[in-house]
């Protein structure tokens, strides 16, 4: 699988020069992504028959989509989160009411969500939404902010950072904790807290050196959550792994509604145009994106990960 991982990277490196050279900003490579989740529907669909009736024990046949109002719901959740993606790329002229409206919306349908499914992987659940938070503030939120400390290679250097601590986290930990996964994982847990503090100082190495361990604990905290779920034997193992997936992807969702909804209100009181976040020209705006924008998330997500960390086992 690794292999493939690296080999999905390089196609996606050779898309975004190809993208780049052409001037296309971006186009061509989320026309490509959007085209690829839309092919992965029917499959998800067919996937989700098969494993019901494998681990049922029944043979395997097409079963209808049951529970028609969550996907109804789902639509509408997406849907929203579809808008307020496309206020990055166009300029559409929606009233500030609108905007909060709509994110309120969609907060409320993966409340919704997650509600109808309290009773799957209740003692992770909670990880697994900090895993998705945290992945959202690091590669979406911070990929633009970036660019207030470094310029046009902030959105790079948040890329490599990432990838380095999602690669080294696990065998950085286990190598200081000696092995002991137990050191290993309460390490990890200091490095995740150290860094969300670190961010709260304006200083651009502080800046790296933070990120870098949030992403550490990433990285740590990807492979041992795969292997508690393959191991637990009070669940079953395959659906948790594609439960994880989905609680980290409704983690995601609500690091980005917040992020929105913080850039529409200061956009609202400030009188400063929503896009001008997502395409700065210049570092004016840097404490006011800084107090606005950036420390209330930080805050919120170091909130999540101690609430995280205070009911987690303190074993893997």
């Amino acid at each position: 699988m690794k292999r493939l991982y690296w080999l999905v990277f390089a196609l996606l490196g050779i898309m975004l020069a190809i993208d780049l050279s052409l001037g296309l900003s971006y186009t061509l490579t989320f026309s490509v992504l959007a085209l690829l989740y839309l092919d992965a529907i029917p499959g998800g669909v067919l996937l989700g028959n098969f494993v019901n009736d494998f681990y049922q024990h029944r043979s395997h046949k097409i079963h209808r989509l049951h529970h028609i109002w969550r996907w109804l719901l789902s639509l509408i959740g997406f849907a929203g989160i579809a808008v307020l993606t496309t206020l990055r790329k166009a300029h559409l002229n929606l009233p500030s009411w609108v905007m909060l409206a709509i994110i309120a919306i969609a907060l409320i349908v993966f409340s919704i969500e997650l509600y109808s499914d309290r009773h799957v992987l209740p003692d992770y659940k909670m990880r697994l939404l900090n895993r998705g938070f945290l992945i959202s503030f690091v590669l979406l939120f911070n990929s633009f902010f970036a660019y207030f400390y470094w310029g046009s290679i902030g959105m790079y250097l948040v890329f490599g950072l990432y990838l380095l601590g999602f690669e080294a986290g696990y065998a950085v930990f286990q190598v200081l904790a000696k092995h002991q996964t137990a050191l290993a994982q309460r390490l990890s847990q200091g490095s995740l807290i150290v860094g969300h503090l670190l961010l709260l100082i304006p200083w651009r190495l502080s800046y790296l050196v933070a990120l870098l361990l949030i992403t550490l604990y990433i990285g740590f905290d990807n492979p041992t959550i795969n292997t508690t779920l393959y191991e637990a034997t009070d669940i079953d193992h395959d659906l948790a792994i594609v439960h994880k997936y989905r609680f980290s992807t409704y983690g995601g969702l609500l690091g980005q509604l917040t992020m929105f909804g913080l850039l529409v209100a200061v956009s609202a009181i400030m009188a400063q145009p929503l896009l001008a976040f997502f395409s700065p020209t210049n570092a004016d705006h840097f404490w006011l994106y800084n107090v606005a924008l950036n420390w209330p998330l930080i805050l919120i997500s170091l909130g999540i990960s101690l609430g995280n960390i205070r009911h987690e086992p303190q074993h893997i």
